[in-house]
């Protein structure tokens, strides 16, 4: 689906190659916690803020056990510069002491980022869809562009 899709690209490019644990088994979680960020903030069993809270504390922990494995393979090797994605770019800059913020506040930065970007990405996806799906003509100029593009890339 689109979520799923859109999960999997920013959790990518915010936790690289271990978000495949967060993709697998928290997709539910972040629409979970997507709803309870509109819902009404009382914090009462089986209530949308209240499953959102439990789903939030489960990301958390998810991130922040692939924060501590990401900052002890850098601090093995040694002034490692390998900035492929958000968390080991964030860890790097703090050894390097260029900003001050604890593994705490980069998790939670990380959680801010995905969750952001998860739920507005799906909803611009949707919308493109169905926009596209009404508007045969700029569908086919899309489609034109596309293929031109594949054409140039893959020498097709």
């Amino acid at each position: 689906t689109v979520r799923r899709l859109s999960l999997a690209i920013i959790c990518s490019v915010v936790l690289g190659q271990e978000s495949a644990t967060i993709k697998k088994g928290l997709c539910t979680d972040f629409v979970t916690l997507g709803k309870a960020i509109l819902s009404f903030p009382v914090n009462i069993p089986f209530t949308r803020f209240n499953k959102g809270m439990a789903a939030s504390a489960k990301i958390r922990k998810a991130i922040t056990n692939i924060a501590h494995k990401r900052e002890e393979s850098l601090l093995q090797e040694a002034n490692a510069t390998s900035d492929n994605d958000f968390i080991s770019y964030m860890l790097i800059l703090r050894s390097q002491g260029a900003h001050s913020l604890t593994l705490e506040d980069i998790v939670d930065n990380a959680m801010g980022l995905i969750v952001g970007a998860h739920e507005t990405t799906s909803a611009l996806i949707t919308f493109m869809i169905r926009y596209l799906s009404s508007e045969p003509d700029i569908l086919d100029k899309v489609t034109r562009g596309l293929y031109i593009i594949m054409l140039l890339c893959f020498h097709i």
